[in-house]
């Protein structure tokens, strides 16, 4: 595995990482998406976004979620 490193030049992100990278990914897409709902007038097309929209903040809650107790486990 050392040796994959080494050759790949990258390194293994730990949980933790990955989780807040997900939450950052899932942050700025929640902008991108509420911009279009600021953009969008179709009364089918605003319903589409808003489940967009529920849907990622169920997902950020989640790993939020994820993040606390990853923290309590560390501690």
């Amino acid at each position: 595995m050392a040796v994959w490193l080494l050759i790949s030049g990258e390194s293994r992100k730990s949980g933790y990482e990955e989780i807040c990278d997900e939450v950052n990914r899932i942050h700025q897409e929640w902008g991108r998406v509420r911009k279009r709902l600021d953009d969008t007038t179709d009364p089918d097309l605003v319903d589409s976004v808003i489940y967009e929209l529920k849907s990622l903040e169920k997902r950020y809650g989640f790993l939020i979620k994820k993040l606390k107790e990853y923290k309590r486990s560390v501690i």
